[in-house]
């Protein structure tokens, strides 16, 4: 197998996408944060001492090894992120950029009333979600996450589990396992070495990153003003106590500038909810940032346990083209060791743990515990549950009209004309009415006839589906532009 390797600084720095053509040839392209490592190929950070890729549970990036002209992809050890790959009749393409893919492979994908369920399918865990995304008149779309795939030069793949983490038996082996995974991650694995950061509001599970990571010497904290609503949600006095040096960021109430602000979020197909957080991006280049999205599942008391991360719902999952593009590595704390989820729950519920137990409907001990270990009072946190995401899927409205009006210029034609139909959009907003009547009234035996799983349906409006086409064609032809020098 022959591999020509091109880096090019246009690119983002850990973009990069592979092309395997049958006959044994290979090409990758990237940008220069994409680097030789483990035996491979890799764009971000580990969580363990450094070895072969393919033998790590705890990564954060992604990449692949080549052995014995199979190729390994190595994906991202959350749900947050996946890769793409394009399988054609004379091989195939990966990428960990959807619009790059699709930019590299010149494909242009047509209006389907699914992409918002075929995208959002993830929630339901790493095995119940749609893989294939689309067939084209050359080709197959599949997307990955969490599993390794292997691939060999014809096409044919099967997924790889990644290795497991070890039994979680108290609540001081969970929190080591933590706090060394953050360390090591910390350390990055190319040069620059990164900037250790952390989110940190009033809640739970961000309050929670900042303490694990003012352990590791972290002194870094970013934060939102306010949360959804209006209420004060910044994490600045928890900050301030750890002695961390804390940037405040005001939470944008609606979608406005241009469309080349908001499209990174919307091109990775999962609802762009992440755009609260677009204020971050003048200070994340490489830093490698911890965040609490799915604490929700994992340290919530009460939540039925799983071995397969399904999700509450999509928030971070829109922060991938955007994270590229402001070059920093992302570690949800909460996703590590995720699928041990029972014996989190049974730390969780065990006698030990009481003394950090609220016994109420926001109660999470492991949390809890492990912030206020590191000096933080009981009031300042925990208290009242708060919401950041924008939640641009199920009302256009937040997107401004102007934005709106660019979305609609920067579609094919078929696009703007299935968005326009009003059937689609009465039936989902007809559904989406009674789903939450029946919530109100207790009725949840009609819950599922109507939208079988509100978590995906939510994701399923037709005007969000042209917000992906719109992120997603405004984000290639950046691509093209870059590609078009190469």
């Amino acid at each position: 197998m022959y591999l020509n390797w091109c880096q090019h600084e246009d690119l983002p720095k850990k973009a990069w996408v592979l092309d395997v053509i049958s006959d044994g040839n290979a090409k990758i392209l990237s940008g220069t944060g994409f680097h030789e490592f483990g035996g491979g190929f890799f764009e971000g950070s580990v969580g363990e001492i450094p070895g072969c890729l393919l033998k790590m549970s705890r990564v954060f990036g992604s990449g692949f090894v080549l052995k014995d002209d199979v190729f390994t992809l190595i994906t991202p050890a959350h749900t947050l992120e996946s890769l793409y790959v394009y399988r054609r009749k004379h091989g195939w393409m990966a990428s960990n950029s959807l619009a790059l893919l699709v930019s590299h492979a010149n494909l242009q994908l047509p209006w389907s009333p699914r992409w918002g369920i075929q995208f959002a399918s993830l929630c339901s865990g790493i095995t119940n979600y749609q893989q294939k995304l689309i067939q084209t008149p050359n080709g197959e779309l599949f997307r990955f996450a969490f599993h390794n795939v292997t691939i060999d030069a014809g096409g044919d793949f099967q997924t790889l589990p990644k290795p497991c983490s070890p039994a979680f038996t108290s609540f001081e082996q969970y929190r080591d396992y933590l706090q060394e995974t953050i360390v090591c991650a910390f350390e990055g694995t190319g040069n620059p070495k990164p900037i250790p950061a952390t989110t940190c509001s009033t809640g739970y599970d961000s309050a929670c990153c900042a303490a694990l990571a003012w352990q590791a010497g972290c002194r870094r904290v970013l934060t939102l003003c306010k949360a959804r609503g209006g209420d004060s949600d910044s994490g600045r006095p928890i900050g301030e106590l750890l002695d961390m040096n804390v940037i405040e960021v005001e939470r944008p109430e609606r979608a406005n500038g241009a469309l080349a602000d908001l499209a990174p979020f919307l091109a990775t197909g999962m609802g762009g909810e992440d755009y609260c957080y677009s204020g971050f991006a003048p200070h994340l280049a490489n830093n490698v940032l911890l965040s609490g999205f799915h604490g929700d599942k994992i340290w919530e008391v009460g939540i039925k346990p799983n071995n397969y991360i399904s999700r509450g719902d999509l928030s971070g999952s829109s922060l991938q083209e955007f994270r590229l593009w402001t070059d920093f590595i992302h570690i949800p704390v909460p996703m590590i060791g995720a699928l041990q989820h029972a014996e989190i729950a049974a730390i969780n519920n065990s006698p030990d743990m009481q003394p950090w137990r609220l016994n109420n409907h926001y109660d999470r001990p492991i949390a809890r515990r492990i912030v206020e270990d590191a000096g933080v009072l009981r009031e300042m946190f925990g208290q009242t549950k708060k919401a950041a995401s924008l939640l641009l899927f199920t009302n256009p409205k937040l997107i401004d009209l102007h934005i709106r009006n660019e979305m609609l210029s920067a579609v094919p034609a078929d696009w703007r004309k299935a968005s326009e139909r009003l059937f689609p959009l009465f039936n989902w907003e007809t559904r989406s009415t009674a789903y939450k009547i029946c919530r109100k009234l207790g009725l949840d035996v009609l819950e599922s006839p109507l939208v079988n799983d509100w978590r995906v349906f939510e994701h399923n409006h037709p005007q969000a589906i042209l917000a992906f086409g719109a992120g997603l064609y405004a984000m290639t032809a950046k691509y093209r532009s870059i590609l078009a020098l190469i």
